[in-house]
């Protein structure tokens, strides 16, 4: 969006995700001078350090907060190694990889909450007790990466390592993680079927997501010829114990829901983003309002057809936390497919921009954006809270965009305005941790002063 006409070319995607190299810190020294200031301010705190004895209850903490949204481990192996572990202690097996970073993501992780970040507020590092723990159990796991070899279990280590690397807002460090050492053809015992089919398609899912933010190369993942949806474990509940086994199941409809929406944002993708928003003036506008109305039906129906416990409805945010994110996904692809007709609109021919199907789907984008707006950027600190605050961004330039080309509809400005304060809140609370939203924050501050400067 940034290189869309009305912002005069004086932004790019380019000087955005530049940032995020300016950050990373030099690995071939010691010296401490060259430790990025996001990984000092992380460990800023003194923190308890590794206690094996905490093993079990770091590991239930993982399985509640993180293991829902990505089943890709055996819940109950898990926790039977974190039982041996407080006995025996932390060795350099693969095991004892997988469960460094699983209490890394314990300590960084807590329960869902839908509190929104506000001006007021600290920073995500000062409101985070114990980071300086978690990057202690995390680099521990990290000492171990080098030993593994080829097998299912040490790509459940890389993914993992890449899913702690999301908590901390370092999606470069986290796409380095997420191609794993599993061999995809080599034959696996019927007990592992599960396990792998699931690996597989949270890799290809977290990959995806990456990188419709960032311009990343592909992984080559969707080559391989994978059943379309994982197989479900044998049995349900892993032999979890209540509450877990609730909240595991509760979990595989998310997670279902999660690749099935995944397959119809990438149908979007493919049928709006393949070349730049300029193709967009010259595609034909019959064939885009069609592909628009038949991809808006395959979200709707995706959406009836999500089950109750996962379930939400457009009017309410929900408080439950799987259900909270699936109406998320459903207003994220939602923008996505009318955000070329909001284009249209701005930057296209009268004939075009005056169509009444153009103009419905583009106050449809408009819309979603508010709805996005005003019930995502939460103070919860999730795997996608990286994604909430680029797409915030983009929705902070949907509605300069739209106010400054004076064609679209839009509420009164105080209204508009509010979304906007919200946005900035959200990329100053985060931005100790990841340096292009403090860069995003900048470009947004430019195009609203010359907004105000215009319509004043």
């Amino acid at each position: 969006m940034l290189e869309w006409p009305i912002f005069g070319y004086r932004y790019d995607r380019t000087s955005l995700d530049a940032a995020l190299f300016e950050g990373l810190p030099c690995r071939d020294t010691d010296s401490d001078e060259d430790v990025d200031i996001q990984t000092l301010r992380r460990t800023k705190k003194p923190g308890r350090g590794i206690r094996q004895e905490e093993t079990p209850s770091l590991v239930h903490a993982f399985l509640e907060n993180v293991h829902i949204k990505n089943p890709v481990l055996d819940a109950t192996d898990l926790k039977k190694w974190a039982e041996e572990i407080t006995e025996r202690g932390f060795g350099w097996s693969a095991k004892s990889c997988l469960l460094l970073v699983a209490c890394g993501l314990g300590v960084l992780s807590s329960p869902f909450g839908t509190t929104r970040v506000a001006a007021s507020d600290g920073t995500s590092l000062s409101e985070t007790e114990d980071y300086t723990t978690a990057e202690t159990y995390y680099n521990e796991s990290r000492k171990r990466t080098g030993l593994l070899s080829i097998s299912l279990l040490s790509a459940q280590c890389f993914f993992l390592s890449g899913v702690y690397e999301m908590y901390s807002m370092r999606p470069l460090q986290a796409w380095a993680y997420r191609f794993g050492t599993a061999d995809p053809t080599t034959p696996k015992p019927s007990s592992t079927v599960s396990l792998e089919h699931r690996m597989y398609w949270s890799c290809l899912k977290s990959i995806s997501e990456i990188r419709e933010q960032l311009q990343l190369p592909p992984s080559g993942l969707a080559s391989f010829d994978y059943p379309l949806f994982p197989t479900l474990p044998a049995t349900a509940s892993e032999s979890l114990d209540p509450p877990l086994d609730t909240i595991y199941e509760k979990s595989w409809f998310y997670y279902l829901a999660e690749i099935s929406s995944r397959r119809i944002s990438n149908r979007i993708l493919n049928a709006f983003y393949k070349h730049d928003n300029k193709s967009w003036l010259s595609a034909n506008v019959e064939s885009m309002v069609r592909m628009g109305h038949e991809l808006e039906s395959q979200v709707e129906q995706w959406s009836e057809h999500i089950p109750l416990p996962v379930g939400f409805t457009e009017a309410d945010v929900p408080q439950e936390e799987l259900a909270f994110f699936t109406r998320a996904r459903e207003v994220h692809m939602s923008i996505f497919l009318y955000r070329p007709f909001l284009f249209l609109v701005i930057h296209g021919p009268d004939s075009v921009r005056r169509d009444p199907r153009v103009q419905l789907l583009a106050d449809k984008c408009l819309r979603r954006c508010f709805q996005f707006s005003s019930s995502i950027g939460i103070k919860h600190r999730h795997h996608g809270a990286y994604f909430s605050g680029r797409n915030l961004l983009a929705i902070g330039l949907t509605i300069l965009a739209s106010v400054k080309s004076g064609r679209v509809r839009m509420p009164p400005v105080g209204e508009w305005e509010s979304h906007l304060d919200h946005i900035f809140a959200y990329l100053k609370y985060w931005d100790d941790e990841t340096p292009d939203f403090g860069r995003a924050k900048a470009i947004l501050t430019d195009i609203w002063k010359e907004v105000v400067d215009v319509h004043a």
